[in-house]
């Protein structure tokens, strides 16, 4: 039963697929969390759970099949949506973008598939975006420019091809850009000059061409991560990147630098 879902944290293992009333729903609604994070779950999840007025739903599994029910749209409330490491499937809802007030969404690691819905366009709150490891489909779109509060945009794997579009330079608040894997045309490196802020970028198997841009040197002075291996990229490494004292990491192999 639903009430017997809500902010539990031992580890425990139940079938989370049957469905409850909408009475028994709004009796639970004085709950504004469902965080099953690290527990044996399985089913699918309840539809019911767009009639709570939750601001977090946390579903950390491994046996959670199906789609996104559409009614996850209604809760306008929602905040955080962590779906990662589950065996979901289907496409994703367009109703997602009513979530006006959604600031993580998380759903690596599942079987999801199909483009991203145009109606994403309008979670401008978005703060951290993980898709990573699934089938999507088509180019990650132009308007990721209108998530202007966007730190972190985690993209390993996803299914996803490139190029990356030019708006990504409208993203100044990115720390984290994490894109791998992705097919489609050469492309030149994304105007990143912005991102003063950028601690990790890995822009890993995308078919960048060109030369390394100096700015990364210059302009993101705190990163910790620089990964841009396993591309077409050419000619020398700037001597601005000397100034990457922070860095721990640098894989530049895979390529045709000098």
């Amino acid at each position: 039963m639903l009430i017997n879902l809500l902010n539990i944290s031992p580890r425990v293992s139940f079938d989370i697929s049957p469905r409850v009333s909408s009475q028994r729903a709004c009796r639970a609604s004085i709950s504004q969390e469902i965080n099953l994070a690290r527990n044996y779950l399985s089913g699918s999840i309840p539809s019911e759970w767009g009639l709570l007025p939750l601001v977090n739903i946390t579903l950390l599994g491994y046996r959670l099949t199906g789609p996104i029910p559409k009614e996850i749209g209604n809760i306008i409330t929602l905040e955080r949506l962590v779906l990662e490491n589950n065996q979901l499937s289907g496409t994703l809802p367009p109703e997602l973008g009513r979530l006006s007030n959604l600031k993580r969404l998380f759903l690596s690691s599942n079987k999801f598939r199909g483009n991203i819905p145009s109606s994403f366009s309008k979670l401008t709150n978005m703060r951290i975006f993980r898709i990573s490891d699934n089938q999507f489909r088509g180019t990650l779109p132009n308007f990721i420019e209108k998530w202007t509060e966007l730190e972190s945009l985690v993209l390993y794997a996803s299914g996803l091809s490139g190029p990356i579009p030019l708006s990504i330079a409208h993203l100044t608040k990115l720390k984290d850009l994490m894109i791998s894997d992705m097919t489609g045309p050469e492309f030149f490196f994304p105007p990143l000059q912005s991102m003063t802020q950028m601690r990790q970028l890995v822009l890993r198997n995308i078919n960048l061409k060109g030369e390394l841009p100096s700015y990364l040197g210059t302009n993101t002075t705190n990163l910790t991560l620089l990964d841009v291996s396993f591309n077409k990229l050419t000619g020398a490494i700037p001597s601005s990147y000397e100034e990457l004292r922070d860095v721990e990491n640098m894989y530049l192999s895979g390529n045709m630098l000098n």
